[in-house]
């Protein structure tokens, strides 16, 4: 499942700040939820070792270390990704969880 890290520069067009693109991976969580909730059903609807890879891949890509920009801000989107990723996965896994105890 895992395929090789890519190394990708973020060039943040002049003004845009982390902020800005903190944003839009927060505008973006409900779509990996509604990805996440797909993947779900293609396993039963059932919580496993499949979440717990794709928990691990998506916080795998989500650290890699971007060339260029500044250290500080680039591991601030780091880290606000790798939350957001992780709250995700934990979200459907809460359901599922709530769905087999029914």
């Amino acid at each position: 499942m895992t395929e090789p890290t890519r190394r990708f520069e973020i060039d943040l067009p002049s003004g845009l700040t982390v902020a800005h693109l903190g944003g839009l991976l927060v505008a973006l969580q409900p779509a990996l939820l509604t990805t996440i909730r797909a993947l779900a059903k293609q396993h039963g609807n059932k919580p496993g070792p499949w979440l717990d890879e794709l928990e691990k891949d998506l916080v795998s890509h989500a650290n890699i270390v971007a060339e260029g920009g500044a250290a500080a801000e680039l591991e601030t989107t780091k880290q606000m990704a790798t939350a957001l990723l992780q709250s995700a996965v934990d979200i459907v896994r809460d359901e599922l969880i709530a769905a087999e105890n029914k």
